[in-house]
């Protein structure tokens, strides 16, 4: 799973202006005919966009590539009560960096 996450975070890396594309089009209100006024103003600044596209890439490699596959494998953190929580914590904050990325990437043409 680790495996799979990585990839994708690695395919957003080779499609990073189709990304940023679609961040910018979440992030701005373009598509938001139903519900024209909003509690969260449109985000336009470019660094920020490019930030939000980025995080989720980083938090992807960290938590999955990084933490679980590293250290649930080669430390073998699996045995231990301490390391179950570590991992248990590290899978969720992983799905829930996954999940925004998602949501952030594909949103627009749903």
């Amino acid at each position: 799973m680790a495996l799979h996450h990585v990839t994708y975070a690695a395919r957003n890396l080779f499609n990073l202006q189709q990304a940023y594309g679609a961040v910018k089009a979440v992030f701005g209100q373009a598509e938001a005919p139903f519900y024209p006024r909003s509690m969260m103003p449109p985000v336009r600044s470019p660094l920020l966009l490019w930030a939000a596209v980025i995080d989720c890439g980083i938090a992807l490699l960290l938590w999955f590539g990084l933490f679980l596959t590293i250290g649930a494998t080669l430390f073998q953190m699996w045995q231990t009560p301490l390391g179950q929580g570590a991992m248990g914590n590290a899978f969720r904050n992983g799905m829930f960096a996954g999940l925004v990325m998602l949501i952030l990437l594909f949103l627009p043409t749903v």
